[in-house]
Formats: structure tokens, C-alpha cells, sequence
């Protein structure tokens, strides 16, 4: 931290400097124009540290081409300078500082900040605020909707929004669509490394297209498929992890010349991680993590897509799906789900559900239901009989 300042001028603090000390070297405008053309697009700009949850944090470093993307994007999303956006998250995700607070600074619009990220406060400011470009995991959306607090007169002035981060059903995104009142959604798919979003649905796509995918890649941005364990191509239409080159990360800080030789081939093209589909409409389908392959009896099984198909189920409000040992076949999936309305959970029956709608290798071999608001789970043994 090199510098404090304080905005209420107040001189009196050791290390600080006040505002109007700061203002009075400030560059003049008319030089601003000699600033910016002394930048080049491949001069670093970013760090942005990610992937604390999992392993140590990374540094992932991207340049100033960052800022076209965040443009690209915005302007195709339909981002005008009378809009409010509300920040829906925090600034240290890149999600909050590119597309909450940089993507409105491009376009002159306004950025409406809040505390706690909470369905109560995300009604209070819109209402306030006259909030019109809604973001938010969609999982946050509909605790929005369903919160007690609701009132649709808040949302009157909301004319687009995005999403991503989770699954939520269709049903449960057509209900968001109409109780907010956007005029229209987008689902874009990215990460940290890859400037924020590299691929995304398009504000004349019918809602099930943006629920059903991650639409087509930004300008820039080369994507492919491979094995995760082979690196050999994959074919259309079946899951594999992407790579990309041509956008996004040129670097990692606190990695290892080991782990960024695993990160990035002789070729420069990156590996994400994530494992996608690519359909023959040329839109992408996200299916989930690499890491969250389930391998049942040589079959890769994604949880994110058993997931999926579990939130179609009427009764079936969210689920997860998490890998359980099994001595026959190495690993079967674990399905943990929330039933609506205190319904009781038929194992049985879900299965034959399952079975009328998946691979047979896809079917959860045990269902946990989980009471609403108790999805904290440290640990879970159980042995699939």
C-alpha cells in the first residue's frame, strides 16, 4: 500500500495525504490525450489475485487490452450512458471491477454501490437508486424474488440484465425474468485470466438459449477443446477442457516455472480448466469444472451437468452432485438436493426420474436431501451399497 488519501482534507494524520494536495498534481487534461498515446496495448495493467479458495492465490496479470474487451462487451450488451448500473459484487472479483464499475465508466453511466449484497439491499437501492443494469449470480436473483422484502414497484426501471456462477432451472430463470421485469438477459461465460468474460449470449437470443448456453466467443479470443488427461482434440458436440489464446492472461505472479509450464503450452494457448461444449449452432455450452469429472466405471461424468438436469425436476429447488467412492466402480455420483415445500425425499423414484432422462453411468447412485439455507457441509462419508 503505497498511498492513503483522505478525502475530507483532513492534514493531520502521519502517511496520508489530503485530497486537495492529491488534486493539485493532477495531470492536466489536455496532457491526457500524450498520456494515453504512450500506452500500448501489450503494457501490463492488471493484477488480480484468484483461485485463494482451492490453492495458493495466484496473480494473474493481464495488460491494457483488458479495457477493449470490458468495451466490447458492454457496448454489445447494450450499456448506455443513462443507465445505473448496481454493483453486485465485490470489487476484488473482477466480475465488480470490470463489468460493475468499469464497464459503466466507458460508457458515462453511473455505478450504484452497495455494502452487503443481500436481496433486502439489492430491492432498497434499486428502488432508490432508479437501478436499470441488475446483475448477479443467479442464485442471488432468485433469493431477490423471493425474498419477503419483494416489491415488484422496485424493479420498474431495470431494462437488462446478466448472469452466471451457478445453475438455477428454467423455470426458476423465466420467473426471475418476469418478476424483475428485464427486458431481456445475457449469459456470458469467463474467467479472471481470460479478462473477465470470453464468450456471451446476445440481448436478441430467446431465453432458452441464454439458459442453455454461453453464447459465442468475444472478438479476439481463439477457443478449443482437448482431453484433460490426453491434450488430444475433442469432436464437436462432446465435453472438454478449453483452451484459449489470442485474449486475456500473459502471466502469473507467486506460480512456480513448473505450474506455469503446466498452465501454458509451447504455443501460448492457455488451459482454463473449465471443460465446455461446443454445438453446431457455434454457441458453447459450459458443462463444468475439470477437476469435478466424476469417474464412473471409465465413463467421465460432470457433476455440473447431472446437476442440471436435477434442477428440471418439479420438486427439486437446487442441487449438487459430489463424487462417492465405490469399490466396483471407482466413483458413482452423490446427489445432494433441496426439495420444494417440505416435500419428502423418494430415492427410488428420483432414480427412475433420473433414469427416463440421463446415461445409465449418470444416475446418482444415493440422494441427500438438504434443508433450505443448511448447504454448509464440511464433510460427508457414506458408502454406496
Amino acid at each position: 500500500l503505497r498511498r492513503v488519501v483522505l478525502v475530507d482534507d483532513h492534514d493531520g494524520e502521519p502517511g496520508t495525504t489530503p485530497w486537495s494536495r492529491l488534486a493539485a498534481g493532477a495531470t492536466p487534461a489536455d496532457d491526457l490525450d500524450a498520456l494515453a498515446g504512450a500506452r500500448t496495448p501489450q503494457d501490463r495493467l492488471w493484477l488480480f489475485w484468484t483461485s485463494g479458495s482451492t490453492r495458493a492465490p495466484k496473480g494473474a496479470v493481464l495488460t491494457q487490452s483488458a479495457v477493449t474487451n470490458v468495451w466490447n462487451w458492454s457496448a454489445m450488451a447494450g450499456y448506455r450512458a443513462d443507465d445505473r448500473v448496481l454493483v453486485s459484487r465485490p470489487y476484488f472479483y473482477i466480475a465488480g471491477n470490470f463489468w460493475c464499475l468499469l464497464a459503466p465508466m466507458l460508457h458515462g453511466a453511473a455505478a450504484v454501490v452497495g455494502q452487503q449484497f443481500t436481496p433486502q439491499e439489492i430491492v432498497a437501492l434499486c428502488a432508490r437508486e432508479r437501478v436499470t443494469v441488475l446483475s448477479g449470480n443467479p442464485l442471488l436473483l432468485k433469493g431477490v424474488v423471493d425474498d419477503p422484502a419483494y416489491d415488484s414497484d422496485a424493479f420498474r426501471h431495470v431494462r437488462f440484465g446478466y448472469f452466471g456462477g451457478s445453475t438455477v432451472s428454467l423455470p426458476d430463470l423465466e420467473r426471475i425474468r418476469a418478476r424483475i421485469g428485464f427486458d431481456y438477459l445475457l449469459q456470458p461465460y469467463g474467467m479472471t485470466e481470460l479478462e473477465g468474460f470470453a464468450t456471451s449470449t446476445h440481448p436478441d437470443d430467446p431465453l432458452e438459449i441464454v439458459f442453455g448456453t454461453v453464447g459465442r466467443p468475444l472478438p479476439g479470443i481463439e477457443m478449443r477443446l482437448t482431453d484433460p488427461a490426453t491434450g488430444a482434440p475433442v469432436p464437436r458436440g462432446q465435453p472438454g477442457e478449453l483452451w484459449t489464446r489470442g485474449r486475456g492472461l500473459v502471466d502469473y505472479e507467486g506460480v512456480s516455472d513448473a505450474d506455469r509450464a503446466r498452465l501454458f503450452d509451447a504455443d501460448g494457448w492457455f488451459r482454463t480448466g473449465d471443460l465446455l461444449r461446443l454445438r453446431d449452432d457455434d454457441r458453447w455450452e459450459f458443462v463444468g469444472r475439470a477437476k469435478d469429472l466424476i469417474k464412473v466405471g471409465g465413463e467421465n461424468v460432470t457433476a455440473g451437468e447431472i446437476e442440471a438436469m436435477l434442477t428440471t425436476h418439479p420438486e427439486v429447488a437446487n442441487a449438487a452432485v459430489v463424487p462417492l467412492a465405490d469399490e466396483r466402480r471407482g466413483e458413482v455420483p452423490l446427489a445432494f438436493v433441496e426439495l420444494r415445500g417440505g416435500a419428502p425425499l423418494d430415492g427410488d423414484a428420483m432414480r427412475a426420474w433420473c433414469r427416463a432422462r440421463m446415461a445409465p453411468f449418470k444416475v446418482p447412485a444415493r440422494f441427500v436431501r438438504v434443508a433450505p439455507g443448511r448447504w454448509r457441509v464440511a464433510a460427508v462419508v457414506q458408502s454406496a451399497n
